[in-house]
């Protein structure tokens, strides 16, 4: 998780990686919203939509980033794709600690 978002509270949150997300895993969280980098060395976005979808996810899918010039192109194809989640991006400062 960036640490400018470890000040959460007040809120349940289970961190898994992308291969520990399963149909099973899922059913058993139900989440209502779901956090992830926009793009990783591993996965990207579009690749978690699929996946989520795949078991069943329909909710809030929420996608973070260092500022982007084609940010709202990046979450129409998202949304076009995946039209049943509902999807958004937002923006975090730069931190030399992550790279994404």
């Amino acid at each position: 998780m960036p640490p400018s978002l470890n000040e959460i509270s007040g809120q349940a949150i289970q961190v898994l990686q992308y291969d520990q997300i399963t149909a099973k895993k899922m059913a058993a969280l139900r989440p209502e919203l779901v956090l992830a980098p926009l793009l990783t060395t591993r996965f990207d976005i579009l690749d978690l939509a699929k996946r989520l979808e795949r078991f069943g996810f329909a909710g809030k899918l929420r996608a973070y980033s260092t500022p982007l010039p084609n940010i709202d192109f990046i979450r129409q194809e998202v949304r076009a794709a995946h039209p049943q989640l509902d999807f958004d991006i937002f923006t975090l400062p730069v931190d030399k600690r992550r790279d994404n």
